[in-house]
């Protein structure tokens, strides 16, 4: 996993995007659902590849994490 390497959301989202990671996934209490596939996904079948984290630019409290997330069947997201 790696940290923080953008200065914004928004530039990771789009370099995560031209790496592949297309998909979104939503958490939900046992899984990650992708609603686009209409399928859920155990932890036991995807991968967190790496990770980063933004502060808000006037609260600390207003943080945002984006995961690149891969599937056991290749999907990413």
């Amino acid at each position: 996993m790696e940290d923080n390497q953008f200065s914004t959301l928004s530039e990771a989202i789009e370099n995560l995007d031209s790496r592949g990671y297309t998909l979104d996934f939503d958490l939900t209490s046992d899984s990650i659902e992708c609603k686009e596939l209409h399928k859920k996904f155990k932890p036991e079948n995807f991968h967190i590849d790496e990770f980063h984290r933004f502060e808000g630019m006037t609260n600390p409290d207003d943080m945002s994490i984006v995961y690149a997330i891969t599937t056991k069947d290749g999907k990413k997201g």
